[in-house]
Order: structure tokens, then sequence, then C-alpha cells
């Protein structure tokens, strides 16, 4: 695999992996999400199941039968991310009912987005396949903390039991008579056991972002930023997924599956505990005291950094880790809490300083 596509493969494990969707909402509401969700009534649980079915089978009837057709759809974020904020700030102020309402808005214009960034990753919206694979971003969860289980990968596990569904269901709509029974509402077993599939992972996100929205003391406001991440949430979802997809029609899902773990497993070693990782899409402010801050970069260069201010000056070149980044490991020890490392970066394939300096506190 070239170098470009081991590198966009490790962005997207990154985005299908670790989404940090919980850690975004407990920062935004105040209160842990699993205390929020386990406030969540028996009526408030049916109502998010019975909105997440009836949202599912609206989009995918749209998705089936106006995507086809539709061919200006272009990464218009903005306009998806607004009319999800309003959307969500509409459920915030109306309380939890207003879900019947607002999730089958909030998923159709999820689907949208999805939609373009399949379609800017090379991917035929014509295709029945590519369709249900916009679907499928909503069975994505990934792992919301770093743990142990960082070293399985939750996005091939999602795939490994959608595929066979996938398959069944292009089978299915290709015939015509069915695409038709579809269209009128009649969805039949085989759909309706994909769509059963979606809904329980699906369900999980949304009975979140429900509880979330519905957190006393909070309203509109915090509905509409909620809505913000979760939008956030599945486009990340579909960058990724649509990155992956992209690659196997180039390399093949076996080598695109086995440079992904490889990925996934140098994560686990040195994205996991405390460990201090920064790059560019992680720009951590602080680290632990006594510790080693690995710097990741997506080409090869030397990492110019100090402890004192640019007193003394330290040079490491990052090393290629043979999974689409390269590394360098800064020793932050010796210093003391509120001291600061300091590091810039010399690119060497442009020959180039990066122009700008970035620093970590120690804590």
């Amino acid at each position: 695999m070239e170098n470009a596509d081991l590198q966009e493969l490790s962005t997207a494990v990154e985005l299908l992996e670790r989404p940090h969707w919980v850690a975004q909402v407990t920062n935004a509401i105040g209160v842990p999400l699993e205390w929020a969700v386990n406030k969540l009534s028996a009526k408030q649980r049916n109502l998010i199941e019975r909105a997440v079915s009836k949202a599912l089978h609206e989009v995918l009837v749209a998705a089936i039968k106006t995507t086809p057709k539709d061919k200006s759809i272009t990464s218009s974020k903005w306009f998806n991310d607004m009319a999800v904020i309003v959307s969500g700030g509409v459920g915030g102020f109306f309380g939890d009912w207003a879900l019947m309402v607002e999730l089958p808005v909030t998923t159709g214009i999820i689907l949208r987005s999805v939609a373009a960034i399949a379609k800017s990753h090379g991917e035929d919206l014509d295709d029945i396949r590519c369709q249900l694979a916009c679907i499928e971003v909503f069975a994505f969860k990934g792992n919301n903390s770093i743990t142990e289980e960082a070293s399985k990968s939750f996005y091939w596990n999602e795939r490994r039991q959608l595929d066979q569904a996938v398959d069944e269901v292009a089978l299915f709509l290709i015939d015509r008579l069915n695409f038709d029974k579809v269209i009128a509402g009649k969805a039949g077993p085989i759909l309706e056991r994909f769509l059963a599939t979606i809904a329980a992972r699906y369900e999980v996100l949304v009975s979140e972002e429900a509880a979330a929205q519905i957190v006393p003391v909070l309203g509109a406001a915090t509905g509409a930023l909620i809505n913000h991440l979760f939008i956030q949430l599945f486009q990340r979802f579909a960058e990724g997924h649509f990155v992956v997809r992209k690659l196997e029609r180039k390399y093949g899902t076996e080598e695109t599956r086995t440079k992904y773990l490889q990925y996934v497993g140098y994560t686990n070693q040195y994205h996991s505990g405390n460990s201090a990782w920064w790059r560019f899409d992680h720009r951590i402010s602080t680290v632990p005291r006594n510790s080693i801050l690995r710097i990741e970069v997506l080409a090869p260069a030397v990492v110019r950094w100090t402890k004192d201010n640019w007193k003394d000056v330290n040079e490491t070149h990052v090393t290629d880790t043979e999974v689409g980044v390269f590394a360098a490991d800064l020793d932050a020890s010796g210093l003391n809490r509120g001291d600061k490392l300091a590091f810039t970066f010399f690119w060497k394939d442009s020959n180039k300083w990066e122009g700008k300096d970035f620093a970590v506190s120690i804590t």
C-alpha cells in the first residue's frame, strides 16, 4: 500500500475507532452521559425505539427512491450542520416528545451529508450497495473509551456482522417487484432484519443524544449543541468508512483490513492508558509529569524541541512506523508542573520549516 494511502487509512482508524462522543457530550451537559442515560424512563426508552424504527424506515425509502436521481448532492456541510442544529434546538425546547418528529428529519439530513461524503470518495450513488453503505453508517458506534478492548477493531466487527445482510438486501432490491414493494411501504422480512440490525446500534447513540438533551435545566441551546456533535459523529464515521471502501476498491478487502488492524494494534500500544500523543488532528495541551510525549505526523520530518523556552534545543528525526504515520518520542522528564515543552517541525520532503511553534504544559 502506498504511503499516502497508509496515511489516509491511519486517519480513518482514528475516525472510526475513537469518536470521542461520550467525552464531548459529558463536557457539554456537565454530568456523566451514563448517568443521564440511566435516568431515561421506560416510556422514554419505548419512544426512542419507535422513533429510531420510523426514522430508519423513512431514510431507507428516501435513499433508494431519490438518491439515484439526485446528481446535485455535494458536500454542503454548513447547510447540513445548521439544519440539524436547528432541529436539535426545537427538540431541546419542546422536550423528549419532539423526538418522533425531529429524529426522522435529523436522520434524513445526516444521510444526505453521508451521501455527499460517499460521493467525494468516488462512490456511485446510483449503486444500491453504495446506498446501503450510507445506511450502514448508522450502525457504527466505535470505542468511546481507550481501554484494553482497543486492540479489537469495533469497525471491522460491525462490518463483519453487516456485510452478509447488505448482500442479501442488495439482491432483494435488485428485483424490481421487491423494489416497488419497499417504495410502497412493504419492506419484507429480509429488509426488516437489516433495519433491525441497524436500529439496535443506532438506538444506543440516539438514547445517549436524547438523554443529554433532556437533562434537567438544560434546554434549546444545549439541544442544538448536542445535535451538532451528533451529526459530527456520523460525518466522522462516514469519512472513515468511505476511505476504507475506496482503499478496498484499490487494494482489495484483505490487504486493506490487514493494514487497518495493524494500525489498530499500534494505537493500542501507544494511545492507551495515560500515554500522551500529539497529532495535528489531536492537539493535546497537557502531559503528565515525567512522561514521554509521542509526536505523530504524516510525512518525514525533524522535530525541533525545547524544555527551557529555546535556551537549549533538541532535534529528533521521526521514525516510519510502517502503519501510515511517522513518530518521535520526546522525553518530558525533569519538568515540573506548569513548565512547557515546546516544539516545531522541519519537513524533509518540502525542505521547509512549519513556521509555527506548538507547546504542551506539564501537569
